[in-house]
């Protein structure tokens, strides 16, 4: 009697383990990681920009208009115009895993922007708080069209 008690007591225990673990192992592949998300100065993005430039997976965003991207635009951004009306399919396309760097002309839109790649999976993100106003200011090197 004492062993099936044993037997008994051992199997329930097994089962409650099993469980467990099944259980632990599938919430964690639904939890998503949080993002890094940082605001950053156009002095600090130049920084973080030179230290990536070997760096495939670094992409700098330019999310102004055209007409503003005239003026000229950070060495090896890629565009997209916050304003287009194919905006967020064109964010949604991008590759989650990469890095992005993401300036507008005085960062209100791209603070926009980096919340809304935040709330749709993009792990790793930079938002250039003073925009492109502030890296002409500190007269950066820029490219002209």
């Amino acid at each position: 009697m004492k062993i099936l008690k044993f037997n008994y007591l051992l199997y329930s225990i097994s089962i409650l383990l099993l469980t467990l673990f099944f259980t632990s192992c599938s919430s964690l592949k639904s939890s998503k990681l949080p993002a890094i998300y940082e605001d950053i100065t156009s002095e600090e993005a130049l920084r973080i920009i030179y230290q990536h430039e070997s760096n495939n997976n670094f992409v700098i965003l330019d999310v102004r208009t055209p007409e503003e991207i005239e003026h000229g635009f950070v060495e090896n951004a890629i565009f997209i115009d916050y304003k287009a009306d194919s905006f967020e399919n064109k964010i949604s396309d991008l590759d989650k895993n990469n890095i992005y760097l993401v300036y507008c002309k005085a960062g209100i839109r791209s603070t926009k922007v980096v919340e809304f790649m935040e709330e749709n999976g993009f792990l790793y993100l930079y938002n250039i708080i003073d925009g492109f106003d502030g890296w002409n200011k500190n007269e950066f090197p820029i490219e002209v069209d």
